[in-house]
């Protein structure tokens, strides 16, 4: 399963490409197309939210080995946040999950079974005649 994650990641780092006329950053991954957002003012400041890299562990994958998830058609947005895994709520919370909602990309931020997404920030998208340079990955 790690090694599944660093591919992912790996993946949309290095096979990233931008659409004609779209200036939003895109990648093609084994599942399908991305669609990611900017997250600060440069160009190559990108990040894909939200990327499911296994099918929901719900139904009858609820307590099994994570399974592949389906291949999508067309352009799937990863500009929010997938859902955090379910956790129990600390006594000093306080109202901390709603106060991220106020601000993006946290606005999507929430708790659900479903939850196994990963998020990529990178300055190195290649493109426009570019090759990505070999950067560290961490999780």
């Amino acid at each position: 399963m790690k090694l599944h994650l660093l591919l992912v990641a790996c993946y949309v780092a290095l096979a990233a490409a931008r659409s004609p006329g779209d200036t939003r950053p895109s990648a093609n991954i084994d599942s399908g197309t991305l669609q990611g957002a900017n997250f600060g003012a440069a160009p190559n400041e990108v990040m894909f939210l939200g990327i499911p890299y296994a099918a929901p562990p719900t139904g009858e994958r609820r307590w099994r080995p994570p399974q592949p998830i389906e291949k999508w058609r067309g352009i799937r947005r990863a500009d929010a946040y997938g859902a955090a895994c379910p956790q129990a709520v600390e006594p000093n919370w306080n109202g901390y999950e709603k106060e991220m909602q106020t601000f993006e990309p946290y606005y999507s931020f929430h708790m659900d079974e479903d939850c196994l997404y990963l998020n990529v920030w990178t300055t190195n998208l290649p493109g426009a005649g570019r090759i990505a340079a070999k950067l560290p990955v961490m999780f």
